[in-house]
């Protein structure tokens, strides 16, 4: 399982970063809690919802970042059917003009073989603390 909900994640981003709406939304559960560090930039900071998150990924943050993508450089399975995701995050403001890069760390639950949870801390160690899972 933990290699499958890896998958997933790697699909999820993948097609987040294709702008592929249709395949992000096959990805995530129709109750999905969506935890974005962005948030409350440019959007609430909890999204509840497959629409909602799909509004915040493909509205608000191609709004404000059209060019925003998710770099994955590791995406591990945890116990309990969790999945950690280390990366970062790059894009340039509209507005601003201003080129940003974020490193990341997210954690992923599921239900039904669908994401189900997804948070975002600044490190892998916040994110693992947060969760219990250190």
């Amino acid at each position: 399982m933990q290699q499958e909900n890896a998958e997933i994640v790697r699909r999820f981003l993948d097609a987040f970063n294709r702008r592929d709406a249709v395949a992000v939304a096959a990805l995530l559960h129709p109750e999905v809690e969506f935890h974005a560090r962005a948030g409350p930039t440019i959007g609430p900071e909890t999204l509840h919802g497959r629409d909602a998150a799909l509004s915040f990924m493909f509205k608000d943050l191609a709004g404000a970042m059209p060019d925003f993508r998710s770099i994955a450089e590791a995406v591990s399975g945890l116990r309990d059917g969790h999945v950690l995701v280390v990366g970062r995050y790059e894009g340039r403001g509209t507005v601003s003009g201003v080129e940003t890069r974020m490193d990341y760390a997210a954690i992923c639950r599921f239900d039904s073989g669908m994401i189900a949870f997804f948070q975002d801390w600044p490190s892998e160690d916040q994110a693992l603390k947060a969760v219990g899972l250190i």
